[in-house]
């Protein structure tokens, strides 16, 4: 079961799935197909790995757009002091 809800955990936050009962029917479906019997308990571990994975791809993006900003603002600082030279 563990498996399962990390690998529709990663499905989700790849696509930022924010409906709830899609979330509770993919899971279900996952679940099913590899006759898992349903508890209660893996909604909630779901919810929590997938919302620790939306937080990581999240602050990755903001990582790489800083890093495109401070290359961008190096690029100028060079350029303006090439023009006063």
């Amino acid at each position: 079961a563990e498996q399962v809800i990390l690998e529709v955990a990663q499905q989700q936050a790849q696509r930022l799935e924010l409906d709830r009962q899609k979330q509770f029917e993919e899971l279900s479906r996952e679940l099913r197909l590899r006759n898992i019997e349903w508890e209660g308990r893996y909604l909630e571990s779901l919810n929590l790995e997938r919302q620790r994975l939306i937080d990581l791809e999240i602050s990755a993006r903001l990582k790489a757009k800083l890093k495109v900003q401070q290359e961008d603002e190096d690029i100028m600082a060079i350029m303006m002091m090439i023009a006063n030279l």
